[in-house]
């Protein structure tokens, strides 16, 4: 058995996919009010749905192969919320060592928390 999809429900989908899709540099495939992502082998699927407010509780994790890795997306999600001024994120994580891991945490426009980790010596 594998994950293949993460299904993420936001009342503001385009401003959820602009900001992931510029974070994360994903190509974007538009179907009728909803996207989707291909992360590598997983696809993220963003759906439109009024009842979400912000401070949704899920928490992705994803593993770089590299600090220098964790380093550059952690500059590109700082880029990506100056560009995204008008949706204020709040509650992002930088960088940090804690047992042995090496992770920050970047919070989207509904309160997701997606956690980079890099497990190695800096």
């Amino acid at each position: 058995m594998k994950l293949t999809r993460i299904v993420l429900p936001t009342s503001k989908p385009r401003q959820l996919v602009g900001f992931l899709s510029e974070f994360l540099d994903l190509e974007v495939i538009e179907h009728k009010t909803n996207y989707l992502m291909n992360f590598g082998p997983l696809e993220l699927y963003v759906v439109d749905d009024e009842k979400v407010d912000q401070g949704a509780s899920t928490s992705l994790e994803f593993q770089v192969d590299s600090y220098n890795e964790l380093a550059e997306l952690w500059q590109k999600y700082q880029f990506t919320l100056y560009r995204h001024i008008d949706n204020p994120v709040q509650g992002a994580v930088a960088p940090h060592e804690k047992d042995g891991r090496h992770q920050f945490e970047a919070i989207d426009i509904d309160g997701r928390c997606w956690r980079f980790v890099w497990q190695g010596e800096a």
